[in-house]
């Protein structure tokens, strides 16, 4: 993996389309800490309870994952990225 795609901080872009209709695209960036902390990505809905937690591909670099969002109602959705002490949120929508 070239060093220069490893960022030093977790970066976790806008989860695409938004709003999505029945799946949506995940894409982040871990970095080197990932080794060790691990990282986990979380969804929860508008009511602020998770409904999916999955450890992320465990390896530092670009990564993306595809939520498949069969049997979830319409709204607002947040996307959460967690690696050591470090967390970043992204919310989208679901019609």
């Amino acid at each position: 993996m070239d060093e220069e795609m490893i960022p030093d901080g977790i970066i976790l872009f806008d989860p695409h389309p938004n709003p999505f209709t029945d799946r949506v695209f995940i894409q982040y960036a871990l970095p080197k800490e990932v080794r060790d902390a691990g990282a986990q990505i979380e969804i929860y809905n508008a009511m602020g309870a998770r409904i999916l937690l999955m450890n992320a591909r465990q390896q530092p670099g670009p990564g993306k994952w595809t939520w498949e969002s069969e049997g979830q109602t319409f709204g607002m959705y947040f996307v959460r990225l967690t690696c050591g002490d470090q967390t970043v949120t992204k919310k989208f929508l679901k019609r």
